[in-house]
């Protein structure tokens, strides 16, 4: 799992958790143009799961610029019928995997993951069913409901004071998790400290405002 490579990352836009087809209907908060009728620049707002669902037509090329945040990631699913027998070009201001662009022609599924300064990664994913993800709403009050400035989201069993969960995702030494504030739409850099006996995920509050309110989401077997 490409989650191996990671102790933390920090990502997100348009956090909601949503799905996205590139080539289908225009969400012009999320890219500049639909894939099925012209290139396109994605959003600092777009969410974390994107698909290519729709027949783009033609070769397209995808734009990551905007969204180059440090640590930001992304699931992208190209189907075959997305692709209708054309290649979708996946550019960053820097590289992807060392090279100027990623080009994808055939039905694939890659994790993406800005590292720094345009430069991204993306790795192969041999099914959908390679991760899972979990997602919760965290209120501010649960900085203070147990020890202080800190959230632990459970593995397993029922959450007390200062806690959330359970993921129920595998126990694993590392995970992806993003941070994303309901209070003012930014990603938020914190501390995450990972148990790899527990599967426990503890968040420790930096910078943040004491009305927070958080969206938590990680990734996992």
């Amino acid at each position: 799992m490409a989650k191996e490579f990671y102790e933390a990352i920090i990502a997100s836009g348009g956090f909601a958790g949503e799905t996205y087809d590139l080539s289908g209907t225009l969400n012009a908060d999320i890219i500049s143009a639909s894939l099925a009728g012209a290139d396109g620049t994605l959003t600092i707002n777009a969410p974390l799961s994107l698909t290519l669902d729709t027949d783009i037509v033609a070769s397209r090329a995808l734009t990551l610029t905007p969204a180059e945040q440090d640590g930001r990631i992304f699931f992208l699913k190209a189907t075959t019928v997305g692709l209708g027998g054309n290649v979708l070009t996946v550019t960053p201001s820097s590289t992807i995997n060392g090279n100027a662009t990623l080009a994808i022609s055939t039905a694939s599924e890659y994790l993406l993951v800005h590292r720094t300064g345009g430069a991204w990664d993306a790795f192969a994913l041999a099914t959908a069913s390679a991760a899972q993800i979990y997602r919760e709403d965290l209120a501010s009050g649960l900085w203070a409901a147990g020890t202080g400035n800190e959230i632990t989201i459970l593995q397993t069993g029922a959450a007390g004071a200062g806690q959330g969960g359970p993921h129920a995702l595998a126990i694993a030494g590392s995970y992806l998790v993003q941070v994303y504030s309901q209070t003012d739409d930014e990603l938020k850099d914190m501390g995450i400290e990972v148990d790899g006996t527990t599967g426990n995920v503890t968040l420790t509050k930096t910078g943040l405002a004491p009305t927070d309110d958080l969206h938590f989401v990680m990734v996992g077997d």
